[in-house]
C-alpha cells in the first residue's frame, strides 16, 4: 500500500475550481477526477485552493486508516506512463448543479 507522501505526490486531475449554484447559494467547488465523492468548496476560489492540499491528504488518508487504496490517477501506472495514450471522449452524467461561468 503506498504513503500518505506518495499519494500525495500522485498525478491527480483536478477539475477547477468552478463556481456553482445550488438552491440560491453561489460558491467554488474543485474536484479530483480519479475521487469520486471528492470535493473542496469555498466561498472564493482562493479559498478553495487554500484548502485543497489538506482536503486531498484528509481524504486520502481516510482510505489508509480504512485499509484501503484510493483510485489512482491513470498516469501513475508504469505502463502507461511508458506509451502515449489516448483514451475515447466519454460522456460524463448531467451535473445536478448548475455550473456558472467564472
Amino acid at each position: 500500500m503506498k504513503t500518505i507522501d506518495e499519494l500525495m505526490t500522485m498525478p491527480w486531475t483536478w477539475l477547477g475550481p468552478a463556481k456553482v449554484s445550488e438552491d440560491g447559494n453561489t460558491f467554488w467547488e474543485s474536484q479530483v477526477r480519479e475521487l469520486p465523492g471528492f470535493f473542496v468548496a469555498g466561498a472564493t476560489a482562493d479559498e478553495v485552493h487554500a484548502a485543497a492540499e489538506d482536503a486531498l491528504r484528509s481524504h486520502l488518508m481516510s482510505y489508509i486508516e480504512a485499509g484501503e487504496e484510493p483510485p489512482l490517477p491513470i498516469w501513475s501506472y508504469p505502463a502507461v506512463r511508458s506509451t502515449l495514450v489516448r483514451s475515447p471522449a466519454v460522456a460524463l452524467p448531467t451535473p445536478t448543479r448548475k455550473v456558472v461561468a467564472a
